[in-house]
């Protein structure tokens, strides 16, 4: 039943990357036609959702998840990678 929680629909995984939401530490919630509002551990400040709003191309809106939480999320959702020596990993 847990893991069922941490699901994301596929309509919503599919609006940012895997590389995206490991740097920026984001889950997206929900999608609108004026914003995105995502789940995040991360800091929150003026510059991060400026930089968030211009990458993705609409109004950003954050809510607070535990660093914990969004481990899993990131585990179960998206691939996380790594580049050594011009080759590309992947790695759950």
């Amino acid at each position: 039943m847990e893991g069922s929680i941490f699901k994301i629909p596929t309509k919503l995984l599919q609006l940012i990357t895997s590389e995206q939401a490991h740097q920026y530490r984001i889950i997206p919630v929900v999608s609108s036609s004026d914003e995105f509002i995502f789940k995040t551990d991360a800091e929150e400040s003026r510059d991060y959702l400026q930089e968030l709003a211009i990458v993705l191309g609409k109004k950003v809106v954050l809510q607070k998840e535990s660093s914990k939480n969004m481990e899993i999320y990131l585990q179960k959702n998206y691939l996380s990678c790594f580049v050594k020596n011009s080759l590309l990993y992947y790695y759950l």
